[in-house]
């Protein structure tokens, strides 16, 4: 239906591994290609998943929400260095 109703609609494109979420018969009849790019976010996956591990290995989150409720710790008892 959605793809009926895209007049404007020059082509779809997944941004992840495969296609299944769009209705592929549908977009052929109407004429709209289709593209797949599988490892697009590969790199920005990876960066998040860092600065994921430095994050809970300093405890950013935690150290955040205390900061906001008023205290300030200066010593990183129970935080690691990544190496």
């Amino acid at each position: 239906k959605v793809i009926e109703a895209s007049d404007k609609l020059l082509a779809m494109a997944c941004f992840c591994i495969g296609t299944d979420q769009i209705d592929l018969k549908a977009a052929q009849d109407n004429g709209i290609p289709v593209f797949n790019a599988p490892f697009a976010n590969t790199r920005s996956v990876a960066e998040l998943i860092i600065g994921n591990i430095v994050g809970l290995s300093r405890k950013v989150g935690d150290c955040t929400a205390a900061m906001h409720r008023g205290a300030w710790f200066k010593q990183a008892i129970g935080c690691f260095e990544i190496r």
